[in-house]
């Protein structure tokens, strides 16, 4: 037992600290390289099997988004936002014939997402209007937010499937994969190689500017290099819009997440996949990405 007036190697501490990391980050690779064929695989088929994976991941990260809101003491309608999360992915999936015999002519996922939307809204609002609960302006906006955080950004990469042409889908829906995994690649190592300057220290003190522009060059490359070595030469000018894009947008949805889990005074919003977290920790890039991806195949600037 040491004396009273002895110290304590703080070297000791340090290498704890070492040793707890490097078996977080052999956890989280591991969990990678056995996920990432799944993910792989489903993305490259599209169709109800990426509509099936989706919405499993939408059911997850309206439980992530549950406890973070009841960690607030904050309540909602349950009834109604689970419901709403579980339908729109389906919704979203139906096949364009099927789709065109619902409506009068074609409708794509703006008339799908603002149609459900609108009527869930309306709902809520009646059920919140006669509620007995008394902090109702809390409960709106935490069901709201439950509600479009735990679909718009998975719920988008299924109408991303259903608005690319699809003798180039396959190639784009991978290099979307690919350069979201690049820029947190990049930006991981690139950081801690180089890093010296605080991206948004409020948010997560550990992301660097260096490691920003790291993730930006990285999504940038691999969505160029997998765009024209799964389609050809044709397709790289737009891999190469689509990783830039990726590199940019997808910090900003890593920072958001790292906020609302510090608000709920969590670490990790679940322990869903061993070295990540939830999926809200996982796919915390696609909360831009997948919606911006979306819209450049929506304005016909991607496939």
């Amino acid at each position: 037992m040491p004396s009273p007036g002895s110290r304590r190697d703080p070297r000791a501490g340090n290498h704890y600290v070492a040793a707890m990391a490097s078996s977080e980050l052999r956890t989280r690779i591991l969990t990678s390289l056995a996920g990432a064929p799944v993910l792989l695989a489903v993305v490259w088929l599209g169709g109800w099997w990426l509509t099936a994976l989706v919405t499993a991941i939408c059911l997850l990260a309206f439980r992530e988004m549950h406890s973070f809101y009841r960690s607030k003491g904050v309540g909602h309608s349950v009834r109604l936002v689970l419901p709403y999360v579980a339908s729109l992915p389906l919704a979203a999936g139906l096949p364009h014939d099927l789709d065109r015999h619902l409506t009068r002519g074609g409708v794509d996922f703006f008339h799908i997402w603002g149609g459900i939307t609108i009527l869930w809204l309306l709902l809520l609002f009646l059920r919140e209007l006669f509620s007995r609960r008394e902090q109702i302006l809390s409960s709106i906006g935490a069901a709201v937010l439950i509600g479009v955080l735990s679909t718009l950004p998975f719920v988008s990469l299924v109408a991303l499937d259903g608005q690319l042409a699809e003798d180039r889908r396959p190639a784009l829906m991978l290099t979307f994969l690919l350069a979201t995994w690049a820029a947190d690649t990049f930006a991981y190592f690139g950081g801690r190689l180089l890093g010296r300057h605080k991206l948004f220290a409020r948010a997560s003190p550990k992301k660097t500017v260096e490691g920003f522009l790291a993730g930006v060059a990285g999504a940038a490359g691999t969505g160029w290099l997998a765009a024209r070595l799964l389609e050809g030469p044709d397709l790289a000018g737009q891999g190469l819009l689509l990783g830039l894009l990726l590199g940019l947008l997808g910090p900003a949805g890593d920072l958001l997440e790292s906020r609302l889990k510090r608000d709920a005074g969590v670490k990790d919003s679940a322990r869903v996949l061993p070295g990540h977290g939830g999926v809200l920790d996982r796919f915390d890039s696609w909360i831009f990405c997948a919606p911006a991806a979306y819209l450049l195949a929506w304005l016909g600037w991607l496939g």
